[in-house]
């Protein structure tokens, strides 16, 4: 099978062109330009059989937060556009399990869990990311996904077999059959839960502080406010 790497830092383009596993008997090419180039993304997508996908920001490899966001939403969309009209039917996903790292141990996260992710561009872009491709396999009927979320601790060896694994999934018709998600390890630091409410498990580590409000504007005031009277002096004295 022909397979086009995209996104992907030197150690892991090294590691899955060069797998002494089942995956060196793919043809395994690899795409580290931008995404958003129109000509090179097309270029190196023709022929290609299947997509390997790793979500912009998991690794950390770009320091500008606006870059990895606009990667991970605009220009993921681009890649499975294009990928669509280059006649590729597989997509492999590579996320994180960064998402879960605030859930207690002894909570039994499976794949039925939504993340919540951090303002952190390393939680936010791959979660982007998969939003981004779950929309665009709803809307390209001839493409198939398969989301693998790695664990901070999964060694190359398990990588590449997930990879493999999900290079050998059937294709299908069925819309709930081409979005699939795999846990591939377990998410690094889970605390201890010791009896914490959902809601403060998930609360912010620094509490924001609220802030007065001095100024108030008042939309539609040609409606009901305006029937009953409310007038510029009791506006501006609204707390």
């Amino acid at each position: 099978m022909r397979v086009l790497v995209v996104g992907a830092v030197s150690h892991f383009a090294s590691v899955l062109t060069h797998a002494p596993g089942t995956l060196s008997e793919h043809n395994v090419q690899t795409f580290s330009g931008d995404v958003h180039d129109t000509k090179a993304v097309k270029s190196m997508l023709a022929g290609q059989e299947a997509v390997i996908y790793f979500a912009p920001g998991g690794d950390k490899s770009t320091t500008d937060p606006f870059e990895a966001l606009d990667a991970a939403t605009r220009g993921t969309f681009h890649l499975m556009t294009a990928a669509e009209e280059a006649g590729v039917r597989r997509v492999v996903l590579v996320s994180t399990l960064t998402f879960f790292g605030r859930h207690p141990r002894d909570w039994n996260v499976d794949t039925s869990w939504r993340p919540r992710p951090t303002p952190d561009p390393a939680e936010l872009c791959p979660w982007l990311a998969e939003l981004s491709v779950r929309e665009a396999i709803r809307a390209s009927p001839g493409l198939r996904a398969d989301c693998l979320r790695l664990g901070a601790n999964v060694a190359d060896v398990q990588m590449v077999q997930a990879i493999t694994s999900a290079l050998s999934e059937p294709l299908t018709d069925n819309a709930a059959g081409r979005w699939r998600i795999v846990h591939v390890g377990a998410a690094a630091g889970r605390p201890t839960n010791q009896g914490r409410p959902w809601r403060e498990v998930f609360a912010p580590a620094v509490p924001l502080a609220s802030r007065p409000i001095k100024n108030v504007v008042v939309f539609g005031a040609g409606g009901i406010l305006r029937v009953h009277g409310l007038t510029q002096a009791q506006a501006n004295a609204m707390p």
